[in-house]
């Protein structure tokens, strides 16, 4: 039994004795001041100012336990630690906006509208934190009990944005709009000279149906607009301080004559430039209606460019002792659609009414790397013509169905050129009888046939046997919502989904003893899909064979190494809510002077299902929610947290909506 700490170790003896806890506290404070005022005919001014303040305290106390070890249970006394950590920080966060909005029509069909606004954010973040040890008393946790001070800590964070803006609207009698857009944004996250940047955007629409020559078509097609969007907008996300050189102080953990020593880091090297991220949009598409806008349809194409993206530069040696300085230079291109239809009617149910509308979107985009600094074609890195989301991976032809087919294969090839893919067996294995391939385990495929099985230099020129398997990214996300009434009752389901997205599993909740052998929680259904030589041909046995500790673990193991037999499309249906109402009659209610009276009943989260046979102890929308939109970077990369994660609850609820 180790010391307690944030760690795993000790830390299951600890909490038996109630010897260690921490506690976060969250304070927030929020105000809002708004004013209108409108001088004259047209002309609106408007003003608000927002200030909060978000305070967190969070501490962490570890007190000794007492356990007993041994053949002869000795009770050991005093162990683990005696420390008290506490740490304070306070967020102030201000935000301003100004803007006017003049509105005037002429002749009733020239329609005008403009607007102006300033607007202004800022925040500053101040954090302190202490930790001392060797406390007097282990019943009170503070900090005036401790007798021996480990170290103390601060920091400070700043940033603001100002900008102006604006926004021009015209129409003619309602058949032609357009709308022209601009922005002029700062920004404290780059320096002086890249400080600011202009956005601007237009848009376009023709709304068809309102022409003349439209009425003879208008039996087949109710409703008809054209519409097309061009613009630029502006990406600041980076660090607060990337263009700052900050000089890192600490204390080393060795002591000299008896005393820690204080430490200066070396900064890291500064971004060859840094400045906004452009990303620029085209965007065409086409609403309808049919049968009288009964069913409508509205389809969108778009095309995003960005670039001066702010990633890493070239990839350089180890021995440059720092990560690559990034800088503005790479592009991207993201092509996709979004289709929505809708559908709204009434029909005669039982002499009722039944009033039924449901809309129902899904859309897709491919992103692809136009530009980066990768002259070596490293496959660790991005690269130019490289589609955002690709898994690459090796080819596994199915598992050796008994120790003899596995004997077979690894004589054919020979030790040397299968240590890569089988570190975890050929090289760590002390059994005598795991050291070597067995019944149950993958059959890699040499994919390029030169008789070895590994990544080569892991280039585009030579990836080994490397190959594309799969794509991180989701791919046609949709979602549907469904309303109906009939007399009384009312219903409403919402719904969403995945149609695919590849995720190779990670973490021991999904692992197991494949990724520690001494993890405590293994999930039933695993149980039935481990390898059994007395069922070599059982399709659903996936897994090795259950001794095959750590083959899961890390980097060179059979089973951790990026493959297509445990690639798994975590795509899935989920009813996100659903509720069903009743109104008692208003002739009935209007007696007790109430105007409308409601029951519902409602779930959500209800029912999922999967679409690649994910376990059901894993959440599918947790699984995927790993992968970030705005930061393409580490896409396709494991997450450490993502499958221990609470999943999502199912929630019931029932109530009465009262009117008055």
């Amino acid at each position: 039994m180790g010391r307690t700490r944030n760690g795993y170790v000790g830390r299951l003896g600890a909490l038996k004795e109630g010897a260690a806890h921490r506690q976060w506290q969250y304070e927030n404070l929020t105000n809002t001041l708004g004013a209108e005022l409108k001088p004259i005919e047209g002309l609106v001014l408007n003003m608000n100012y927002n200030y909060s303040i978000d305070r967190t305290d969070r501490t962490f106390s570890y007190k000794p336990f007492s356990y007993l070890s041994g053949e002869k249970l000795e009770l050991l006394e005093g162990q683990g630690l005696n420390r008290h950590n506490e740490y304070r920080w306070k967020d102030n966060y201000t935000a301003i906006n100004i803007y006017g909005t003049y509105t005037r029509s002429i002749a009733d069909k020239h329609n005008f509208k403009l607007m102006l606004g300033f607007n202004q954010e800022e925040f500053d973040r101040d954090r302190v934190g202490m930790r001392i040890e060797d406390l007097l008393t282990q019943d009170k946790a503070n900090i005036a009990f401790g007798t021996r001070m480990l170290d103390m800590e601060g920091s400070t964070l700043e940033w603001a944005i100002q900008g102006y803006f604006g926004r021009f609207n015209y129409d003619y009698d309602g058949k032609y709009i357009l709308e022209v857009n601009a922005r002029y944004d700062g920004s404290s996250r780059f320096p002086e000279e890249n400080r600011w940047g202009l956005f601007p955007s237009v848009a376009a629409g023709w709304i068809i149906d309102k022409e003349n020559f439209w009425t003879p078509l208008e039996s087949a097609i109710s409703s008809l607009k054209l519409k097309a969007s061009y613009g630029k907008l502006g990406n600041q996300n980076v660090g607060v301080n990337s263009f700052r050189q900050l000089i890192g102080m600490g204390r080393t953990s060795w002591l000299f004559d008896g005393e820690q020593g204080n430490y200066a880091r070396v900064p890291s090297p500064l971004p060859a430039n840094i400045g906004w991220e452009k990303i620029t949009s085209t965007n065409v598409g086409v609403d309808m209606g049919f049968l009288e806008d009964k069913l409508t349809a509205s389809v969108e194409l778009y095309e995003r460019n960005t670039r001066d993206m702010y990633l890493p530069g070239q990839p350089l040696p180890a021995v440059f002792g720092a990560s690559e300085p990034r800088r503005n230079y790479a592009a991207m291109r993201n092509r996709g659609f979004e289709v929505t239809l809708g559908y709204n009617d009434e029909f005669n149910v039982f002499g009722s009414k039944l009033a039924l509308s449901a809309q129902a979107n899904v859309s897709n985009n491919r992103a692809i790397i136009t530009k980066f600094d990768n002259p070596n074609g490293l496959l660790s890195t991005f690269w130019e013509g490289q589609q955002i989301g690709e898994i690459w991976g090796y080819r596994v032809d199915s598992q050796f169905q008994s120790d003899e087919e596995a004997a077979a294969f690894q004589n054919e090839y020979g030790r040397d050129n299968l240590f890569r893919v089988y570190r975890g067996i050929l090289d760590y294995g002390s059994n005598s009888d795991w050291n070597r391939l067995r019944g149950g385990d993958l059959r890699y495929v040499d994919t390029n046939g030169d008789g070895s099985i590994d990544n080569g230099n892991n280039t585009l020129e030579d990836p080994g046997d490397l190959v594309p398997i799969g794509n991180a990214m989701p791919q046609f996300p949709f979602g549907f919502n469904i309303n109906a009434s009939w007399k009384n009752f009312d219903l409403n389901v919402i719904g969403q989904g995945v149609a695919k997205q590849d995720w190779y599993p990670n973490g021991p909740l999904y692992w197991a003893t494949f990724h520690r052998p001494y993890t405590s929680f293994i999930r039933k259904d695993l149980l039935n899909q481990v390898w059994d030589p007395a069922q070599p041909n059982d399709p659903n046995r996936i897994f090795p064979q259950r001794q095959r500790a750590y083959s899961a673990l890390s980097n060179g193991r059979m089973s951790y190494n990026y493959n297509d037999h445990f690639l798994t499309n975590i795509g899935y249906l989920r009813i996100k809510n659903l509720t069903l109402g009743y109104t008692i009659p208003p002739t009935l209610t209007k007696r007790i002077n109430i105007k409308r009276l409601r029951f519902f009943v409602s779930g959500e989260n209800i029912f999922t299902w999967t679409f690649g046979g994910l376990t059901k102890y894993l959440d599918p929308e947790e699984v995927g929610a790993h992968v970030s939109y705005s930061n393409p970077n580490g896409v396709s990369g494991r997450s450490a947290t993502n499958t221990q994660l609470y999943p999502m609850g199912k929630t019931y609820s029932a109530g009465i909506q009262i009117n008055l």
